[in-house]
């Protein structure tokens, strides 16, 4: 290990502690002369999510969406999560409304839903896709009336539109 005095891209300079073998170290000093010091990139990340903050609470506004409860910070970062989610799984259902996808009338039991889970899949086996979009639209509709924060934060990791249905689809269940 050794110290080596860097210069960001930023114009500031620092100094940085790098490991590895000597051959490579210098190499490794100019990669991270390419990027920001850690204090503009601190700097440039926090001013990032204050912008993405803005626009989901803008959205979430114009939508209609109830208000977060919750810490300041939670609501700051529930906000963007929540429209995160929102915005994926509206994506992913408008390419499967009935309609716009063929057999819209066969069983879902015969339906690509392997990556439901079981209590999902056993629930939606007999009922057809039209059914389907009109089970997940509800439980949508039960996303959207979620007003917790720290609820949105427990289901963050929920970050692909079929994971986000899916606990859609596990609310609605739990009403129903």
């Amino acid at each position: 290990m050794s110290w080596y005095t860097i210069n960001y891209q930023c114009g500031h300079e620092g100094d940085e502690q790098i490991y590895g073998p000597i051959k490579d170290r210098k190499e490794i000093a100019e990669r991270r002369g390419q990027k920001l010091c850690p204090d503009c990139y601190k700097e440039e990340v926090t001013k990032k999510r204050e912008v993405e903050r803005l626009q989901a609470t803008e959205k979430a506004q114009t939508q209609n969406l109830p208000e977060l409860v919750g810490s300041e910070k939670q609501v700051a970062w529930a906000q963007t999560i929540r429209m995160k989610s929102l915005e994926s799984v509206e994506k992913y259902m408008e390419n499967r409304k009935p309609g716009v996808i063929k057999n819209a009338d066969m069983p879902m039991a015969e339906q690509n839903i392997r990556w439901m889970k079981r209590e999902c899949r056993e629930f939606l086996e007999d009922k057809s896709l039209g059914e389907f979009f009109e089970i997940v639209t509800a439980g949508i509709d039960i996303l959207r009336s979620q007003t917790s924060a720290s609820w949105w934060i427990d289901h963050r990791q929920a970050d692909t539109a079929e994971e986000m249905i899916e606990t859609a689809l596990g609310l609605y269940i739990k009403t129903h």
